[in-house]
C-alpha cells in the first residue's frame, strides 16, 4: 500500500499585513540577545496564554527554529517577535513543504496574525534567518477564532 503526499493549506494574508506593519510601531525597550533571560523575555513578549511556544537565539547565516507536532485543523493565532537584530524572516513549512513566509523587525512590539490551518500537520516548522546578526526571538501558536470579515 503507497503513501499519499498530504495536502496542507495555511491561509496567511493576515499574517503578511501584520508582520509588515509591525515595523511602523512604537518601537520596545532594547533588549542585548547575549545576556537577556530569555525565557522571561519570551514570555513578556507572548504574554502568559501561550499555548504551543519556543524561543531562541540566532547568530549567522544558519536557520534557526522549532517545530509543532499533531497541529489539528482550525483558526489559530501566531505571535511572534525578535530583538537584537534589524528583521527576522519567518518560514513556515507543513510537513516539510514551504507554505508561507514573511518578515519582521526586531525591537518591535509582538505581532500577531491570525491563520487558518484547513489540514493537520504532522509537523509545523518555524524557520527563522536574518542578516546574520546576534537576535532572540520567540514564536506562539495558540488556538483563535476567525477573524471578522474586512466591510
Amino acid at each position: 500500500m503507497g503513501t499519499q503526499p498530504r495536502r496542507v493549506a495555511l491561509a496567511v494574508s493576515g499574517l503578511f499585513v501584520a508582520l509588515m506593519t509591525s515595523a511602523c510601531t512604537a518601537a520596545e525597550p532594547e533588549v542585548d540577545p547575549s545576556s537577556v533571560d530569555l525565557e522571561s523575555w519570551s514570555q513578556s513578549m507572548l504574554g502568559t496564554e501561550r499555548g504551543m511556544s519556543f524561543a531562541g537565539g540566532h547568530q549567522g547565516d544558519a536557520a534557526s527554529g522549532g517545530s509543532f507536532y499533531d497541529v489539528e485543523p482550525g483558526w489559530y493565532e501566531l505571535t511572534m517577535a525578535c530583538a537584537g537584530g534589524d528583521a527576522m524572516a519567518l518560514e513556515l513549512l507543513a510537513d516539510g513543504t514551504t507554505i508561507s513566509n514573511g518578515t519582521t523587525s526586531c525591537d518591535s512590539p509582538a505581532v500577531t496574525a491570525p491563520l487558518e490551518l484547513r489540514a493537520a500537520a504532522d509537523e509545523l516548522t518555524l524557520r527563522v534567518t536574518n542578516s546574520g546578526a546576534e537576535m532572540v526571538w520567540t514564536a506562539g501558536l495558540v488556538p483563535g477564532g476567525k477573524p471578522a470579515e474586512a466591510p
